[in-house]
């Protein structure tokens, strides 16, 4: 049992119940209980938000998976890409330095997020793209208009997919 996000149907190999959380919660404190599970490392990846509540929130506490969980990773890549309308960072450190709406999370967000549902900040690892991805910017849209500087989030030709890409 892997849940994906609670009440969320993920690529669809999966079903999801609004109880996926506290059963995985459950599991886990039992795999502790276990004469084996008590000597295992678990670690569990998460997005850029803590682990989420049966009404697809975050949870604001995760005290239950502290004390089971050793590690967990924040998969913080793939944060912007194709899917979006415009060219963003990949793999965000920061993004209040940007309007709120580009901010679609970061590594210090989600570290902050996780430390404040309760997260010790021993037990975060940081999981970062060693990859990107590549955009067609017709010229127009490059610069500000008028000027040397770069354009943040220019839109791009999603219809022209440049040759490496995924």
């Amino acid at each position: 049992m892997i849940p994906e996000i609670a009440n969320y149907q993920g690529i669809g190999y999966n079903t999801s119940s609004v109880k996926d959380m506290a059963n995985f919660l459950t599991f886990l404190k039992e795999l502790r209980q276990n004469p084996v599970g008590v000597n295992l490392t678990l670690s569990a990846a998460i997005g850029l938000t803590p682990f989420f509540n049966a009404t697809g929130n975050p949870l604001t506490d995760v005290t239950g998976f502290v004390k089971v969980l050793d590690y967990i990773t924040v998969m913080n890549y793939d944060v912007w890409g194709p899917w979006f309308s415009t060219v963003g960072p990949n793999t965000p450190l920061k993004d209040t330095c940007t309007s709120s709406a580009n901010q679609e999370g970061s590594a210090v967000s989600a570290v902050k997020g996780s430390t404040d549902a309760g997260r010790l900040t021993h037990q975060i690892a940081l999981g970062i793209a060693s990859y990107g991805h590549l955009f067609s910017i017709p010229p127009s849209g490059v610069f500000v208009s008028g000027t040397k500087t770069l354009a943040a989030f220019p839109t791009f030709n999603a219809l022209n997919k440049p040759l490496g890409n995924i």
